[in-house]
């Protein structure tokens, strides 16, 4: 990779000098909307190291788009203004301001894509410009034997597994920034790259949600390749989840084919909360084979149905060092505070720690949280040359030191924020670093929305702000290189519009509804103003006891909520049954019919039957199901569903009983022969329903004593009317 002899050389010593800062530079820039044409050129340039092609505009960034896969060999391009492909306005957004989809899709700009937009042979550069308002498909397609760096993607939303590139090989990414949501599909979704091969990333960082049912990682889904592919500096904040397979802060699946090339994970670090479904979560890497993990930490929770691990999991030929956890670990089966292996893998896990109230153990050392915050709780670190501990930053715990790149001095930055975190306050990010005259860029985030960016290091707390923890990142950019993050801080948001939902009576669900989603608080129901016992949870079922009674709740705000409220309080009455009952059978004498109910509601009502000949009382005809004879044929019958005790209603279906007879194709003895019969031989042969008994000989149209496809084939042509008669 492209630094791979500057650093590597040094990495596989116990004592590995590897950053951890996340350079970008973010200068301010021209923005240019595009309107959906097409340049027929650059701005200038000729497409060489020192004078690349210059990108100035939208229009041009689409010629570039429409021509970089074949056009171009060793060329250079460099995208010098802001593009907006799609604006704000065309987007649809949660209640925390997350990008959920389109207001409609046939209004959105789609950027050419030849060939799929491949980007091979091709070094793009940029000044730290912002591309936004992208939508489905990621930046490129593919990438091989190419070079992108310093661009930000932000107000966009992907469907299509990646952000910047899906299929990466031979290639690198330097200083590139996710701020937009990515979603997937069972294959491989990350919030930079969806897959790589022999490839590298390098100090890049997501912000958003990355989600999928495939492999999943922040910053990639899957890293693979037989020549050491790297992931170095690189740090996630986003939500990342899988509902059928790996999930990962950093990479959700890593396997080299190569035993003497392993890929490497360095100086990388999740801080935001992993889930997977059916599979292994981590909050670095998910799955790892041949890979070395180290000076990497994690403080996001993760959690999964399966496995679960705070650094690496599933590894197997693996070395995981010089990392720590701090994040709580969850699993319904099996959790790891740092890494997870088969009983008869080969993992090497040295000098790595957690903290003891992170809900997991296994491989590692336990220190309480003081010495997580103390250089003597760590003696397997190189605070010298690697990790560092700077409590005036915000983040208490140790970080890996920045180092001098080739091209840029590298600033470590330490960032607080005060002030008070109520709607109408002002936020102010302070800001230490070790270089002065560092151009600084302000990004406040609450949720996964950005809220403000700029030179401002102050932030109005505004209605608008929806997500209920907001951080602020800084970015240098110039000479000095780098990148801060402050704590994350809870917004206080007070609670209001409280109310009951649901019918008040006996057995149904009732539930206490506010204005806010995702409200953390402690709920009291209560009874003619009394305290209920044990009511404490959002909803409430009222029992015999509250017949009669005024029920209300009282909510108190907690963490991020203040405030208590009381609802206003309902009456409870007793039920009246909702739903229908309909009598499922082929209505014939010697056959028996059942009682078919249709969204009884509530499930668990109290009922009775009662079955009826010519509207007089059938003694002992008290069940579901009632047997019909030949004395019955012409008669009325009649099935009444009625509700006990404190349920009250009535259900009735009446039907007149025919003379028994086989009618060959006719299924549901209707005296018809339709599609409804059609479907339900169908039905049979693909092993949905079973056909036994009168049905079955009305199904076997064959005579063979099966019912097969060509007998349903032969009702459905009938039905059709391609033949007559059987």
């Amino acid at each position: 990779m492209y630094i791979k002899k500057k650093l590597l050389s040094v990495c596989l010593v116990l004592g590995i000098s590897i950053t951890m800062f996340t350079s970008f530079s973010m200068p301010w820039a021209a923005v240019s909307v595009w309107d959906g044409s097409i340049a027929t050129g650059y701005e200038g340039g000729s497409g060489t190291k020192d004078d690349p092609y210059q990108i100035a505009n939208a229009a041009q960034f689409a010629y570039f788009l429409d021509k970089c896969d074949k056009t171009y060999y060793k060329k250079y391009f460099l995208l010098t203004n802001d593009i907006i492909i799609n604006d704000a306005s065309k987007f649809k957004y949660n209640s925390v301001g997350e990008i959920i989809g389109v207001v409609s899709e046939g209004s959105m700009r789609m950027l050419p894509k030849s060939n799929k937009r491949a980007l091979n042979n091709v070094i793009l550069n940029s000044k730290g410009a912002k591309i936004s308002g992208l939508y489905m498909e990621p930046l490129f397609q593919s990438m091989y034997n190419s070079v992108m760096t310093n661009i930000a993607i932000s107000g966009s939303y992907f469907t299509q597994g990646a952000s910047f590139v899906y299929d990466m090989t031979n290639s690198d990414l330097f200083y590139c920034l996710n701020f937009s949501p990515v979603a997937g599909d069972d294959s491989q979704t990350g919030g930079i790259v969806a897959s790589m091969t022999d490839s590298g990333v390098y100090w890049c960082a997501n912000t958003a949600k990355v989600s999928a049912s495939g492999c999943t990682g922040g910053i990639a889904g899957t890293v693979d390749g037989s020549n050491s592919s790297e992931i170095l500096g690189c740090l996630n904040f986003g939500y990342i989840t899988s509902s059928n397979s790996y999930a990962g802060g950093i990479v959700g699946h890593a396997v080299s084919s190569n035993y003497e090339k392993f890929i490497y994970v360095f100086s990388c670090a999740n801080r935001g909360d992993i889930k997977a479904y059916n599979s292994y979560s981590a909050g670095i890497v998910a799955n790892s084979y041949l890979t070395v993990v180290a000076n990497c930490y994690n403080t996001g929770g993760i959690s999964s149905d399966f496995i679960s691990a705070g650094i690496a999991n599933n590894t197997e030929h693996a070395l995981v060092m010089a990392c720590y956890n701090i994040g709580t670990v969850w699993s319904s089966r099996q959790s790891y505070a740092i890494s997870y292996q088969d009983e008869y893998e080969d993992t090497y896990v040295k000098d790595c720690y957690y903290m003891d109230s992170c809900g997991a153990g296994g491989p590692g050392t336990s220190l309480y949280e003081y010495q997580m915050k103390n250089i003597s709780g760590f003696p397997g670190f190189n605070f010298d040359e690697i990790w560092t501990i700077d409590s005036s930053s915000g983040y208490e715990y140790p970080q890996p030191m920045g180092v001098v790149s080739p091209f840029f001095e590298a600033t470590s930055m330490g960032v607080t924020i005060s002030g008070a975190v109520e709607i109408g306050q002002v936020l102010t990010a302070d800001v230490k670093t070790n270089k002065s005259g560092a151009d600084l860029t302000y990004v406040w985030i609450s949720g996964d929305k950005v809220v403000q960016e700029g030179s401002q290091n102050t932030l109005l707390i505004s209605e608008n702000i929806t997500g209920r923890k907001i951080v602020c990142y800084v970015f240098s950019s110039g000479r000095y290189i780098g990148c801060g993050f402050s704590n994350t801080i809870d917004l206080v948001i007070p609670i209001s519009g409280l109310k009951i939902t649901g019918l008040p009576e006996y057995s149904r669900t009732l539930t206490a509804q506010l204005d806010q989603e995702g409200v953390t608080a402690v709920y009291q129901w209560k009874r003619d103003g009394v305290a209920i016992l044990g009511a404490t949870g959002k909803t409430y079922i009222p029992t015999a006891d509250d017949i009669g009674k005024q029920i209300s709740v009282t909510v108190s705000g907690k963490g991020s909520y203040k405030g208590i409220l009381t609802s206003k309080a309902v009456s409870v009455t007793e039920c009246i049954l909702t739903g229908s009952v309909s009598v499922f059978g082929r209505l014939q004498a010697q056959t028996t019919v059942s009682a078919n109910l249709k969204k009884l509601s509530p499930e668990n009502a109290e009922i009775t039957y009662q079955w009826y000949l010519d509207d007089e009382v059938v003694k002992d005809a008290d069940k579901n199901y009632f047997e019909l004879t030949d004395s019955m044929v012409g008669s009325k019958v009649t099935l009444k569903i009625t509700g006990n005790g404190l349920f009250n209603g009535e259900f009735e279906s009446s039907f007149t009983v025919k003379e028994y007879k086989i009618v060959k194709g006719d299924i549901d003895a209707d005296g018809r022969i339709n599609l409804a019969d059609a479907m339900k031989t169908f039905q049979h042969v693909a092993g949905k329903i079973e056909l036994t008994g009168d049905y079955a000989l009305c199904a076997d149209i064959n005579c063979n004593d099966k019912v097969e496809l060509n007998d349903a084939m032969k009702i459905f042509q009938y039905v059709a009317g391609k033949i007559n008669k059987f």
